[in-house]
């Protein structure tokens, strides 16, 4: 937690630290290793192909993971976060924003209704990155809740500097949007 207070300030630093409410996330430590593969979406000649995905943690890059259980209205959650995140038109060469959809609980229906809303966000946000998890991988391996959405900012080393199961307030908002800018200096 020492390294985290520099480069947040001992404000923030505390109050992101209350934002880990499940035991397998913790602001400060390694991103959980995802256990069960899950499909990316890839663009391959103007097409949406599926692609094998499970990485052991996520390097390299700043990433914000956006993970959401199907379900209907949950992109409404925390819009305000990643419209906020988008009108930062950050370069994909240090940043991404990482959306997993967790569709093991859904119906047949709803999968096909998310599917076809999914592959046409990964066709309009091509530097952003798209998992298809049908068996709940990134849900089980992070210990997220089973329905709304999570927000975890992952450093380009793996480590966690922030995140919140549920809907982020206006004030967690700018928060978050502060840790990311922070760490693309």
């Amino acid at each position: 937690m020492k390294s985290l207070l520099r480069p947040l300030g001992l404000g923030l630093a505390f109050s992101l630290a209350s934002f880990t409410t499940m035991a397998e996330v913790s602001v400060g430590a390694k991103a959980p290793a995802v256990t069960t593969p899950a499909e990316e979406l890839v663009l391959e000649n103007n097409e949406v192909v599926y692609r094998d995905w499970a990485p052991t943690e996520l390097t390299g890059k700043l990433r914000v993971v956006y993970h959401l259980n199907a379900e209907m209205g949950v992109d409404a959650i925390n819009k305000p976060f990643v419209d906020s995140v988008e009108a930062l038109k950050l370069s994909s060469d240090t940043f991404s924003m990482l959306t997993v959809l967790n569709v093991a609980d859904s119906s047949y229906f709803v999968k096909s209704m998310a599917q076809g809303d999914f592959e046409a966000k990964r066709e309009e946000y091509v530097e952003s990155e798209f998992i298809w998890d049908e068996d709940a991988g990134v849900r089980d391996s992070w210990g997220l809740a089973d329905e709304g959405s999570s927000v975890t900012i992952v450093s380009k080393d793996g480590q966690v500097l922030a995140h919140k199961d549920g809907k982020l307030t206006a004030e967690e908002v700018q928060q978050f949007v502060a840790v990311i800018q922070d760490n693309l200096k």
